[in-house]
């Protein structure tokens, strides 16, 4: 029934596009991504409780490309444990624009990623 075939074309759907991206990632990495270091200050994080937001003006990005993110090498173990407590578990994309979602708590500290759009 069609009931019953749901599960297996939203699985087959979900899969296509999963290997479209992997597709736009091999053509990229042709010519290997550069990322650039961007800085989220602790004092522009907005809202008064979880979750917290933090939009991010990246040249490049768009609804549907790939980017690629990474916990800083600068100071990485104190950098990994802000991103921890913080709870960063959403970066939603728009055009030229990345927003993240803090489920923990509010940084007090800058936090900063390695940012690679491609």
């Amino acid at each position: 029934t069609e009931q019953q075939m749901l599960p297996t074309l939203v699985t087959s759907l979900a899969f296509q596009q999963m290997w479209v991206n992997l597709q736009k990632i091999h053509e990229q990495l042709a010519t290997p991504p550069t990322s650039t270091e961007y800085t989220l200050s602790s004092s522009n994080w907005v809202g008064t409780s979880a979750p917290y937001t933090y939009a991010l003006t990246v040249d490049g990005v768009t609804d549907n490309n790939v980017v690629i993110l990474s916990v800083a090498n600068s100071e990485f173990i104190a950098q990994c444990e802000m991103n921890r407590n913080a709870d960063i578990l959403r970066v939603k994309q728009s055009t030229d624009t990345l927003v993240f979602y803090a489920f923990g708590d509010k940084p007090t500290s800058d936090i900063i990623y390695d940012i690679a759009v491609l």
